[in-house]
């Protein structure tokens, strides 16, 4: 017997029914959560710095220190774990096969915990204001209509070959031009439609030989210009006063505009232009018989877009500005009509029929035809149609004091703010009143506007607003139906009393907690509570366990909600088994069913943290089944290796029908001394037929125990308390330590404690 024993090695594996990994919180489903409550009172800076920015795990003293009332958590954990559990389990040795089987029984693991948070309170805020509107000044001015408006007039005269008669006749009618508007203050400046041009002279009403000036300049202009006429670009550099890339504005602000283009020829386009020494023009049109149509028309329009882009930067088209043209017609086209009209070559082309429009609003074409004295007088006709009086005020008005009124033949009116405009000190009228008509306007200046809107520095939960106006002393609470709320501001449909104050109360628009989520496993003996009484307006997810209130039934504000509960796990696939060094094949192992042995089981090796388990394939797991795991060994050696924390007074080997005890055996380093015991025949001889069957129970200890991150990112917060009782007993601070979520203890705890941590978030 004792030679046979020197070839076998009996092993001990001993197979346990417990969960691999230490018990901690899942959060499968991440909670909208509110923003973190802040700690009451002063918050001590020196604890902050421990942290390093992160939460700050605090013992009693420090939270009494910071002042965190124990019941004002915004969340918390309760969860029990079983500390240093003892195990037993069956190994039968073969020494004729050389296998070991050990014995296990799949369980589930049923745990208890209770979760819960308090309700938030929506912070209330108050917010004053005081009614700035003044009076002040009031002030009364009085004028005569007697034409004397501000106009300013830019001639744009084409100089090409073609343009002698057509000058002459226009250097000539400056009466006609100014036959309307005689009494009014102008400017007229000159220029031509040679790109190369600038202004050539601006003549004013001032000058005493105005006429002569004007048909000097014009006469000036001659006819060696550019046959490229650009009439519209040259005017839009003539209202910008530009000259050679330098900008000289020359229109007086407040003036009504007019453009007049002199020419024979329409607005031509070119992409680039250079000339000759005798100045002829070598020009690339904006266009070739290669070019798509429309990006003829693209091209062709370009000048006159920004044009008339920048005239309405400057006045109102057909308000304050119009635009004139002096056009000799060449014979009609097929569709019917003379092309000649400035920027009309290409009508068909024009890009909308809301383009179109505004294009006749914005020009007035005249034919030469008609004679160029009557065309001119028709022209200072219109001008003066859009010559609105300014009127020049002693102050500048403040908004909406603004009154005016106008007396004709002893009738008078008052005007109503559309027919006026008032910027900075001068008054336009939009209508001219009739020469003699006396113009009255009262108004006040350096006066405040009453204010009828008040924006709060936080969006109000509706139906929280209430407002208390304070008039002199005497104090009333704001009607609802006087004011509404869009979003942050308060807007009243009458301004407050001028010099009251408002005092705005209302509590933040926040929403309340509407979720709880809840562990892993399945969910038994749930009780919700909110302030300690039981309620049932819920609905938990089976899939997520997440639990949800009825919407007309949320917690109301500083509630405290707690769910108490058993999670069940529904399969356990990992068991702790001792692996022996020298398997066959380095990792031998087989498992198979204890009531149908050829029923095999998908199973594997896995080391964790020093420890190894047998873990079982998904789908294998069947609560209560009877697993045996066998390892297939190649060893030669008599000694029984033990777990490291093995109970002594457990230990029972059985061959046959006979027993031995650890009394009767030597027992070295957790080491069943197999070949010393046969030297003492303390027990019976072993024969190469039997087996062994050795049974113990050992604790598996564990000192340290983990919370799921998970747990604490639903919960966004500053500060962690930790509170640890073991057997019901409150374990002192100093006693243990948190480290990355985790808990470990100072001291060796008993075996099969009730370990309790209690986890409170501020």
């Amino acid at each position: 017997m004792g030679v046979i024993l020197m070839k076998f090695l009996i092993f001990l594996v001993v197979a346990i029914g417990c969960n691999d990994h230490t018990a901690s919180f899942t959060q499968d489903v991440d909670e909208a959560q509110p923003q973190p409550l802040r700690p009451p009172g002063p918050v001590d800076a020196e604890g902050l710095g421990h942290s390093g920015g992160q939460p700050l795990v605090i013992n009693d003293e420090k939270r009494d220190e910071l002042k965190i009332k124990p019941d004002s958590a915004l969340a918390g954990l309760t969860r029990t774990f079983k500390a240093n559990p003892s195990h037993s389990g069956v190994v039968s040795v073969d020494f004729r096969h050389t296998t070991v089987d050990s014995t296990l029984e799949m369980t589930t693991e049923v745990f208890g915990e209770s979760r819960q948070f308090t309700q938030l309170v929506r912070p209330t805020y108050t917010s004053r204001f005081k009614q700035t509107g003044t009076q002040g000044e009031a002030i009364a001015e009085s004028f005569t209509q007697d034409e004397k408006g501000i106009l300013d007039i830019l001639m744009v005269v084409d100089n090409s070959g073609s343009m002698k008669e057509a000058q002459d006749n226009v250097a000539q009618g400056l009466p006609a031009l100014l036959g309307h508007v005689s009494g009014s203050n102008w400017h007229i400046a000159v220029i031509s439609t040679d790109r190369r041009d600038c202004i050539r002279r601006i003549i004013t009403s001032e000058m005493a030989d105005y006429k002569q000036l004007f048909a000097t300049t014009i006469e000036e202009l001659g006819i060696k210009g550019a046959r490229a006429e650009e009439a519209i670009l040259m005017a839009h550099r003539g209202l910008q006063g530009e000259c050679r890339g330098q900008t000289t504005s020359w229109l007086r602000e407040h003036s009504s505009v007019a453009i007049v283009i002199v020419t024979d020829e329409d607005h031509q386009c070119y992409r680039d232009m250079s000339y000759n020494k005798e100045g002829k023009a070598l020009v690339k049109l904006c266009h070739s018989k290669k070019d798509i149509y429309t990006k003829q028309v693209a091209d062709f329009y370009q000048p006159i877009d920004a044009f008339y882009s920048y005239l309405r930067q400057l006045r109102v088209p057909g308000v304050s500005a119009k635009i004139y043209g002096i056009i000799n017609p060449i014979d009609e086209d097929t569709s019917g009509g003379y092309w000649l009209k400035l920027g009309s070559k290409w009508w068909r082309g024009w890009r909308s029929e809301d383009g179109r429009k505004l294009f006749d609003q914005r020009a007035d074409i005249f034919s030469d035809r008609a004679g160029y004295d009557t065309i001119l007088q028709n022209i200072s006709s219109d001008i003066s149609v859009i010559l609105k009086d300014q009127f020049m005020l002693e102050r500048e008005p403040s908004a909406g004091t603004v009154v005016v009124k106008v007396t004709t033949d002893d009738v008078s009116k008052e005007l109503q703010p559309d027919d006026y405009m008032v910027k900075e000190n001068v008054l336009t009228l939009n209508h001219k009143p009739p020469q003699g008509a006396v113009i009255d306007v009262q108004y006040a200046y350096d006066a405040e506007p009453d204010v009828k809107e008040f924006s709060l520095p936080q969006l109000p939960l509706p139906g929280s607003v209430s407002i208390e106006i304070d008039d002199n002393g005497q104090v009333t609470t704001a009607d609802p139906s006087s004011y509404m709320r869009v979003g942050q501001q308060i807007k009243f449909h009458s301004a407050p009393p001028k010099g009251a104050e408002l005092t705005i109360s209302y509590q933040e628009n926040r929403q309340l907690r509407t979720e709880l989520q809840l562990g892993k496993g399945i969910i038994t003996e749930l009780t919700v509570t909110v302030d300690d009484e039981v309620v049932d307006t819920y609905s938990l997810d089976a899939l997520t366990n997440l639990i949800t209130f009825n919407a007309d039934a949320l917690p109301a504000e500083g509630a405290v909600v707690k769910a108490v509960y058993n999670a069940v796990l529904e399969e356990n696939l990992s068991y702790l088994v001792a692996r022996h060094d020298a398997l066959r094949d380095d990792d031998n192992i087989l498992c198979f069913s204890a009531d149908d042995p050829l029923l095999g089981i998908s199973c594997a090796w896995q080391h964790v943290e020093g420890k190894d388990y047998v873990v079982f394939g998904a789908g294998e797991f069947v609560a209560g089944r009877t697993v045996i795991v066998r390892q297939l060994l190649d060893i030669d050696t008599n000694n029984i290796q033990l777990q490291e924390h093995y109970l002594p007074e457990t230990i029972k080997l059985q061959i046959g029908t006979e027993v031995c005890y650890a009394s009767d055996l030597v027992i070295k380093s957790n080491t069943i001394m197999l070949d010393e015991h046969l030297a003492q025949s303390l027990c019976p001889h072993l024969s190469s037929d039997q087996k062994i069957t050795l049974n113990y129970d050992y604790i598996d200890l564990r000192q340290k125990f983990s919370v799921e991150q998970a747990f604490f990112d639903a919960h966004p917060h500053e500060y962690e308390h930790w509170e640890i009782a073991i057997n019901g007993e409150r374990v002192a601070s100093k006693d243990f330590k948190v480290t990355n979520h985790s808990v470990e203890f100072g001291f060796r705890l008993p075996a099969d404690a009730v370990v309790e941590v209690k986890i409170s978030l501020y």
